[in-house]
């Protein structure tokens, strides 16, 4: 062994530092465990749901002669159920769904054509959140029509609405699950559930699945957005953005070693919408 002189000189100051880093690593490992454990147990929780046989019918995609429009709040609203007899070879041709990662929107989107079935829309959400403003009180599509706003049954005038027939509900509220299901029970008119979210879980219910109503949901809407803050979250890592705010705090300007992401390989547990456009970025940045 070498001598004591010859070995290299390590302070409790640094030692200290790389306990605390190691202690770091180890708790970051063990949250993503323990997260991917419980969106296991979620996901098997709705994969359960899903496979009730009346809920089978109700899956997350839209009639391929339903046309389709963007809010403001990029959630999907009906501007008409189907087309006419004379579009039907278009109606054909059109995806099952819209997703915003991967469908292109001047293809899904018609400009043109008659609007069969008018949408009577319902909006059980927050009228404080900005976040439904485009449905709650922006411009909708032609043939849309917004009826009736509420949290709650006691904020819907069941007996005028039942004589406009309303066919569509829009939910945009974390509390939805049992006004959802009374109002499927007020109004038998009613067609199509559309969630603003990607998520069904917070309206799952055993009402919603004997329902015989179209279930739509946001799929793809957040992608981008989770995929760039996935992008965020390995640079704040691998370039120690907390150091460097300290060192900033603390008008410290010492170097110091960063990891560089180019290279590197991203390990994607779970490649749904979230995970393809994360895919995508780290592939920009390969």
């Amino acid at each position: 062994p070498p001598r004591s002189q010859d070995r290299p000189r390590v302070d409790n100051t640094t030692l200290c530092q790389h306990s605390r880093m190691l202690h770091c690593e180890l708790h970051i490992i063990c949250a993503s465990i323990r997260s991917a454990m419980q969106i296991g147990r979620a996901a098997r929780s709705i994969s359960s749901l899903l496979t009730h046989s009346s809920f089978q019918r109700t899956t997350i995609t839209t009639s391929p002669s339903s046309k389709l429009a963007v809010s403001t709040t990029t959630s999907l609203i009906f501007s008409s159920f189907s087309s006419s007899s004379g579009s039907s070879s278009s109606s054909n041709s059109m995806p099952k769904y819209f997703n915003r990662e991967t469908s292109p929107i001047d293809t899904i989107l018609p400009s043109s054509g008659p609007v069969v079935k008018p949408a009577r829309i319902l909006s059980l959400s927050d009228v404080t959140d900005d976040a439904n403003t485009g449905v709650n009180s922006g411009v909708l599509p032609e043939g849309a029509s917004l009826l009736a706003i509420g949290a709650t049954m006691d904020d819907f005038d069941v007996e005028r609405l039942r004589k406009e027939e309303p066919n569509v509900i829009f939910v945009s509220h974390p509390l939805a699950r049992g006004p959802l299901v009374e109002l499927l029970q007020a109004f038998p008119s009613v067609e199509w559930v559309h969630t603003r979210s990607a998520g069904i879980d917070f309206i799952a219910s055993s009402g919603l699945a004997e329902s015989k109503v179209m279930l739509t949901n946001a799929k793809g809407q957040f992608s981008s957005t989770l995929a760039e803050y996935t992008m965020m979250a390995c640079s704040y890592f691998a370039k120690d953005l907390p150091r460097l705010m300290r060192q900033k705090k603390n008008k410290d300007w010492c170097k110091y070693n960063v990891e560089e992401i180019r290279g590197k390989t991203l390990g994607i547990i779970g490649y749904g919408d979230i995970g393809q456009a994360t895919a995508k970025l780290a592939k920009v940045r390969s």
